[in-house]
C-alpha cells in the first residue's frame, strides 16, 4: 500500500496552516461531490458529465470495466487531476487547487499493494507526512501509539522494525495505519487489498470494516473484485464508459438493475460466473454403483471399474444387497442409459452452477450425470457443496 509522493511536498507553495485548519474543521453532510465533471486526456474522454454526491461516514465502492474512469475519478477527488469541465466539491465547498497539497494531507490515499519505504522503520514510515507537516515529536509518538492500537498491532514489537521484517498482511496494516495517521475525514483507496492472498485479504477486510465503523470514515474504494465491493460497501457506484450506470446498495443493483449493462456486468463479474465456467465433467464423481437387469436377475457393477460385477438372481436378493450397502446406485440398461429413475438429470457439459442450482432445488442427495448419448457417466452430490465451502 502506497501513499502518493505528492503528499510529501513542502507547504511553501501553499497557503498557510490557518487555512488548512479551516478545511479540516469544516462540517458538512456531504464529504465529496461531483457536479457535471468531465475529464479528457487529449482526444480521449475518460469521464463524461459525472454527477455524484457522497454523504459522510459511508463506504462507497467504484466498480466497472477497465478504462471506465474509476481511478481517474479517485484522482479528481484529491486534486491529483483537475476536471476538464465541471466542479469538484469537498465538504460542501469548491475544491481550492491552490491548496491541493494541504487538502491531500487532510485525506488518506492508499494505492494497490503495501509498498513502504524500505530504508525507514515502521514508525518513520507511518509518521512521514506528520513530520513533513511540522508535528512535534511528542504529538507524533502519541499518534503512532494510537494508530498501532487501532490496527491491532503491538507498538513495542513493530515500530522499530523495517518493512522487510513484516509479513504481507502486517505491511498492509501499516499501509492503512500510514493513511489514517493524519486523522483524515476521507480515505481514498485504489485496489488496496489486491496484492494479498485470499485468507489474509479476508482478515484485513474484516479488520478494516471494524476500523471504518470506529472512526466513521468516508471511504471511496476502487476495486475490480465484485465480492469485495459487496462486502465492504454501503453503496456501489458502477461506471460505464465514464458515466454513472447505476448507484445503490448491493441488493438494489442485484434485484433492480437499471440497464442491460448493469445486468451483464454483475453476471460476468460475480462469483457465480466463475462457477459457470467449470464444466460438470470436471467435478462429478464416477465411483457409482449401477444395477443392470440380465436374464431373470441383476448385475451389480461400478462405473469406475466395469470388470468388477456381482450377479444376483432375484429382486429379493437385490433388495437385501441394497439394504446392506450404502453405495449410490442407478438402474441402467445395456447401453448405460438410465431406467427406473424419474428425478432431475444433469449433463456432463452443464456448468457447476447449473449442478448446484439443480441440486438445491430437489430432495435428491445425488444426481446422475449423462453424456450427449444419454449414457450414465457419473454423479454429482451434496459433497460438492462441502468441497466448495
Amino acid at each position: 500500500m502506497q501513499i502518493l509522493n505528492q503528499n510529501y511536498t513542502s507547504d511553501k507553495h501553499t497557503k498557510q496552516p490557518q487555512l488548512k485548519e479551516k478545511i479540516l474543521s469544516q462540517i458538512s453532510e456531504t464529504a465529496l461531490e461531483f457536479r457535471g465533471v468531465s475529464k479528457s486526456f487529449g482526444a480521449l474522454d475518460v469521464l463524461r458529465n459525472l454527477n455524484l454526491t457522497l454523504p459522510v461516514g459511508k463506504v462507497y465502492s467504484i466498480i466497472g470495466e477497465s478504462g471506465c474512469g474509476k481511478t481517474t475519478a479517485l484522482r479528481l477527488m484529491n486534486g491529483l487531476e483537475r476536471p476538464t469541465s465541471g466542479e469538484v466539491y469537498l465538504n460542501g465547498e469548491g475544491f481550492d487547487y491552490s491548496m491541493a497539497v494541504s487538502i491531500r494531507r487532510s485525506m488518506g490515499y492508499c494505492l494497490q499493494g503495501y509498498t513502504l519505504f524500505p530504508h525507514m522503520n515502521i514508525f518513520e514510515n507511518m509518521s512521514v507526512i506528520a513530520r513533513k507537516s511540522g508535528w512535534d515529536k511528542v504529538k507524533i509518538k502519541k499518534r503512532a501509539l494510537e494508530v498501532m492500537e487501532l490496527m491491532g498491532l503491538s507498538a513495542s514489537e513493530y515500530l522499530d522494525k523495517k518493512p522487510s521484517q513484516l509479513s504481507g498482511g502486517q505491511q498492509q496494516r501499516i499501509g492503512i495505519a500510514r493513511a489514517i495517521f493524519m486523522n483524515p475525514q476521507i480515505l481514498l483507496m485504489d485496489e488496496p487489498f489486491g496484492a494479498l492472498d485470499p485468507i489474509t485479504r479476508n482478515e484485513i477486510q474484516e479488520a478494516f470494516i471494524e476500523l471504518q465503523k470506529k472512526l466513521s470514515l468516508t471511504v471511496v474504494l476502487v476495486t475490480h473484485d465484485l465480492a469485495e465491493a459487496f462486502k465492504m460497501s454501503h453503496e456501489i457506484l458502477l461506471l460505464e464508459k465514464g458515466h454513472l450506470a447505476q448507484r445503490g446498495r448491493p441488493n438494489k443493483l442485484l434485484m433492480q438493475p437499471a440497464t442491460s449493462y448493469v445486468t451483464h456486468f454483475l453476471k460476468t463479474h460475480s462469483p457465480g460466473h466463475l462457477l459457470e465456467e467449470i464444466p460438470m465433467y470436471t467435478v462429478m464423481f464416477s465411483d457409482v454403483c449401477t444395477v443392470r437387469k440380465e436374464g431373470g436377475g441383476f448385475v451389480i457393477g461400478n462405473l469406475d471399474d466395469e470388470g468388477v460385477a456381482k450377479y444376483l438372481p432375484s429382486r429379493r436378493e437385490l433388495l437385501s444387497y441394497i439394504n446392506k450397502k450404502s453405495d449410490l446406485r442407478f438402474f441402467i440398461d445395456n447401453n448405460r442409459r438410465l431406467t427406473e429413475y424419474v428425478g432431475p438429470i444433469l449433463k456432463d457439459t452443464d456448468s457447476l452452477l447449473d449442478g448446484l442450482k439443480t441440486l438445491l432445488s430437489t430432495k435428491e442427495e445425488v444426481l446422475p450425470v449423462v453424456n450427449k448419448e444419454a449414457c450414465l457417466v457419473g454423479a454429482f452430490g451434496k459433497e460438492a457443496l462441502d468441497a466448495l465451502s
